[in-house]
C-alpha cells in the first residue's frame, strides 16, 4: 500500500522539480541574455535572495543578525563591482561598520555573533555575485559568454555527477557531510564538464587547454560549494534552505556551486588571460 501511494508522491515531485527548473533556467538566460542592465538584475537577485536565506539559516545557530543593513551593504558592493566604481565599493565596506554601531542599539544578547553572522552573509553571498559582475563585464563591455559557460558547466556537472552516482557510485566522497555523494559521480562529472568546456573553447575558437582548465576550476569549486551549503544545512539540521523555487528548495541550494565557483573564476581567468 505505501508503495502504492509513494509512486504518485514521487512522480508530482518529479513533474514540479523538472517543470520548476525549466522556468528558473528560461528566466536566468533571459536576464543574461537581453543585456547589460538585466545582468545587473539577475545578479541582485541571486545574490540578495541567497542572502536572506543564508541569515535565516543563522538563527537556529543562536544568532539574530539584522536584516536590512547586510542587505543594504551587499547591493552597494555588487553595484560597485558593476559599474566598476571603487567609491561605492568603498562606501559599502564603511557601512559595514555600521553592523558594530546597530547592535549598540539592539539590545540583543548575542552581538558577536549577529555581526559576524551579517558581514559572513555579505561575504559568502555578494562578493561571488561583485566576481561575477567583473567576469560579465572584463574589458569594460558586457560579454555573457563566460558567466553562461560557468552556469552551463555547473549544470552539466549536476547532472552527470547524479547519473554516475546514482549508476556507479559506490566511495563515498565526504560521507560526514553529504553521505550520497560519490567519488564516482564527482569524477563522472569533472570528466564531462571539462569536455563540455573544450567543446565550447572549439565553438569560440579560443584555447583549448585553458577551456579545459575553466571546467576543472568550476567543478572542483562548484563541489565545494555544495559541500559547504550542506554543512551549514546540516549544522542547523534543517533540509532546504528556503522553498522560493519548488521542487529545489531555496535560492542557495540551486545556486550555491555558483556562489563558490565564481571568486576561483574570476582569479582564473586573470591569471591565464582567458
Amino acid at each position: 500500500m505505501s508503495q502504492k501511494g509513494d509512486n504518485p508522491k514521487k512522480k508530482n515531485e518529479f513533474i514540479t522539480r523538472t517543470l520548476s527548473g525549466a522556468v528558473l533556467l528560461a528566466v536566468v538566460l533571459t536576464l543574461l541574455l537581453v543585456g547589460k542592465s538585466t545582468f545587473l538584475l539577475l545578479l541582485l537577485i541571486i545574490g540578495l535572495g541567497a542572502q536572506v536565506e543564508f541569515l535565516s539559516l543563522c538563527r537556529p545557530a543562536g544568532a539574530d543578525p539584522s536584516r536590512l543593513l547586510p542587505l543594504a551593504i551587499s547591493a552597494l558592493l555588487i553595484c560597485g563591482a558593476f559599474f566598476g566604481s571603487a567609491e561605492v565599493i568603498l562606501v559599502a565596506i564603511g557601512g559595514s561598520m555600521l553592523l558594530f554601531v546597530l547592535e549598540l542599539y539592539r539590545k540583543s544578547d548575542t552581538p558577536l555573533l549577529n555581526i559576524g553572522a551579517a558581514l559572513m552573509s555579505v561575504f559568502y553571498t555578494a562578493i561571488p555575485m561583485a566576481a561575477l559582475a567583473l567576469i560579465g563585464l572584463r574589458g569594460g563591455e558586457y560579454d555573457y559568454r563566460v558567466v553562461l559557460a560557468i552556469i552551463g558547466l555547473t549544470w552539466v556537472n549536476d547532472i552527470f555527477a547524479y547519473i554516475f552516482g546514482v549508476t556507479m557510485g559506490r566511495h563515498r566522497l565526504f560521507p560526514r557531510i553529504s553521505p550520497k555523494k560519490s567519488w564516482e559521480g564527482f569524477i563522472g562529472g569533472l570528466i564531462c564538464a571539462t569536455a563540455a568546456a573544450v567543446g565550447v573553447g572549439a565553438l569560440l575558437g579560443e584555447d583549448l587547454l585553458l577551456w579545459g582548465g575553466l571546467g576543472v576550476v568550476v567543478v572542483i569549486a562548484a563541489v565545494l560549494g555544495d559541500l559547504v551549503e550542506s554543512m551549514f544545512k546540516r549544522s542547523v539540521d534543517v533540509k532546504d534552505s528556503g522553498n522560493m523555487i519548488p521542487g529545489h528548495g531555496g535560492m542557495l541550494d540551486r545556486f550555491d556551486a555558483l556562489l563558490f565557483s565564481a571568486p576561483f573564476v574570476l582569479f582564473y581567468i586573470s591569471m591565464v588571460n582567458l
